[in-house]
């Protein structure tokens, strides 16, 4: 599937097809490339703001950092609830920027740490609105293209057969011949063998 369909930000087949976000549909099996996308983009921010989530709280600098600024927001018992809003709004602030940098090309890091970390607690709770984004002093990491790979892996074997199926058809229909259904061409797999003396044998139905 990575190597012969295209993606939103590369274009792996030969000719011409019906989608352009072809990895996008064969995750979601949306009738748009538009809604394909936003799914994606939605299942990375939902795996992002856990992460970031979990990287704030495991981190000590930025959880003083966070307690400090609840503290002088609210100080005494209600602290502890700010807290919990300040950490959840700088990993809300630092996921839409990795949204961002996703969608324009940059890598995101899968673990984070200070060096990829992109925004302080400061610019996060100011929310200064940008369509830009930053990036971090560090920009290894996953790029799309490695992220639609993770959640390939992540789903159901059946339905990624079914819609790379539903995408040769298209494609071919398109291009070459309107009467073709792979239905007609391809319906399973069968073997045997005899290897010394022992009998195997394998079918595999589509």
């Amino acid at each position: 599937a990575l190597e012969n369909f295209n993606y939103r930000l590369g274009m792996e087949s030969k000719g011409e097809t019906f989608f352009k976000n072809e990895l996008e549909y064969i995750l979601y099996g949306k009738l748009s490339d538009r809604e394909n996308q936003d799914e994606f983009i939605k299942d990375f921010r939902t795996m992002r703001l856990i992460l970031n989530s979990a990287h704030i709280y495991a981190d000590f600098e930025k959880r003083n950092q966070v307690l400090e600024m609840a503290e002088l927001m609210t100080p005494g018992p209600q602290a502890a609830i700010t807290a919990v809003a300040l950490a959840e709004a700088w990993a809300y602030a630092e996921t839409r920027n990795d949204a961002k940098l996703l969608v324009a090309g940059e890598n995101v890091a899968l673990y984070k740490n200070k060096q990829n970390w992109a925004l302080d607690l400061e610019s996060a709770v100011s929310g200064t609105k940008t369509d830009g984004y930053i990036k971090s002093a560090d920009s290894k990491g996953l790029n799309y293209k490695d992220y639609i790979r993770l959640f390939l892996y992540c789903e159901q074997r059946e339905a990624k057969l079914m819609r790379m199926m539903d995408l040769i058809q298209i494609n071919i229909q398109g291009n070459f011949d309107e009467s073709f259904y792979i239905k007609d061409c391809y319906i399973g797999l069968k073997y045997e063998a005899d290897i010394n003396g022992q009998e195997y044998g394998y079918v595999e139905n589509y």
